[in-house]
């Protein structure tokens, strides 16, 4: 586990495991790390995705070569220190603060020199906290009875996501028993209505948009209706507001009084469901700490907005390995990722494994 602590004169590095505490210090100031992470993000278009996509489409080498620079840098100062305490046979807990929540440490690059990220090397999932991860861990359930290999899958309500319904669908095939919910049928009554009963699931897919609030993050929520998304600049800035079920905006209060007891992983398919409004000591509050609260053990979500396509070539990968294949979650996002990488390669419209396909899936909790 790395635990990470930003002061205003350097970064302290918490690494323990079984064996070892140990604690390095890193002589960088936090403007000049928070400007390493903002530039980051800015070259591998977690910040303007359409803008990136004009970039690759005029040279896709010189966008690689120039986010594999920070990359790189990145690197040296939040993992080097540590990396001869790390082995590849364990799972790699990252416990970010500040800035780092945002920051896609499984696309950290060892040398900007070679196509291989920290992905590559280790199994990577996240926590809020040691406290928290510890909680989840021991909370987890398991999937048994009446949830074991049951699906809740919702995709494209706002009927503006056509690769989602497709994900949806090809999931779904990998479940004993499904319940998917597509285009209009995937209203917030219908989700909630079946949450609310006795039904249980294993897991819960949501393939849709999410609206996040980072001022006020409980008026975050995932979109389920067309109205949600359509009015999206509205419903952002809505101070009194009470939740309804006929509004098809999912936010943070109603999914934190969901009873999810017994499922096993909530799937956030949409985009930036990993961010939120930062608080120091307390971490990213949003829609990941909600689906906490409600019971959730283990969440994959994303830190930016991402590609519809590549979208459900990587979410399908990933729920082939964890369920036909026998991979642990972290290990089975793993391998997603880094088959991502490959088609990227073999992509001409890309040509490079861009971290802007396949970084911002996270995930955070259990990863057995």
């Amino acid at each position: 586990m790395l635990e990470y602590k930003i002061t205003p004169e350097e970064l302290i590095i918490f690494s323990y495991n079984r064996e070892h505490l140990k604690m390095e210090r890193i002589a960088v100031k936090r403007e000049i790390l928070e400007r390493l992470v903002q530039d980051y993000r800015d070259l591998i278009g977690a910040g303007d995705f359409a803008g990136f996509n004009r970039r690759v489409a005029q040279s896709s080498q010189e966008v690689f070569r120039e986010s594999a620079k920070i990359s790189a840098r990145l690197y040296s100062l939040l993992i080097r220190p540590v990396e001869g305490q790390l082995s590849s046979s364990r799972t790699l807990y990252i416990i970010p603060d500040g800035s780092l929540n945002y920051l896609p440490f499984g696309a950290l690059m060892p040398s900007q020199t070679r196509q291989e990220f920290l992905i590559s090397r280790y199994r990577i999932a996240f926590a809020p906290s040691a406290a928290v991860l510890l909680h989840l861990l021991e909370q987890r359930a398991g999937a048994s009875g009446a949830a074991a290999g049951r699906l809740l899958a919702v995709g494209d309500p706002a009927l503006n996501l056509p690769h989602a319904k497709a994900e949806v669908r090809s999931i779904a095939r990998l479940f004993t028993g499904a319940d998917t919910l597509i285009g209009l049928q995937a209203s917030e009554e219908a989700v909630v209505e079946r949450l609310s009963g006795k039904r249980r699931y294993q897991v819960l897919h949501f393939a849709t948009h999410a609206i996040i609030n980072e001022r006020k993050p409980r008026y975050s929520y995932l979109v389920l209706g067309v109205e949600a998304a359509t009015n999206a600049p509205q419903l952002t800035v809505r101070s009194g507001n009470q939740p309804s079920l006929s509004d098809g905006s999912l936010i943070t209060s109603e999914i934190a009084g969901l009873n999810l007891q017994g499922t096993e992983l909530v799937s956030l398919s949409a985009c930036k469901t990993a961010t939120g409004k930062i608080f120091r000591g307390e971490g990213v509050v949003g829609l990941t700490r909600a689906f906490i609260q409600a019971g959730a053990p283990a969440l994959i979500t994303t830190l930016w907005d991402i590609d519809d396509e590549y979208t459900q070539r990587l979410m399908s990968a990933f729920y082939q390995n964890w369920l036909k294949e026998g991979m642990n979650k972290a290990e089975a996002l793993r391998q997603a990722q880094l088959a991502i990488q490959q088609m990227m390669i073999d992509d001409p419209r890309l040509e490079y494994p861009h971290p802007n396909r396949w970084a911002a899936f996270m995930l955070t909790g259990d990863y057995r």
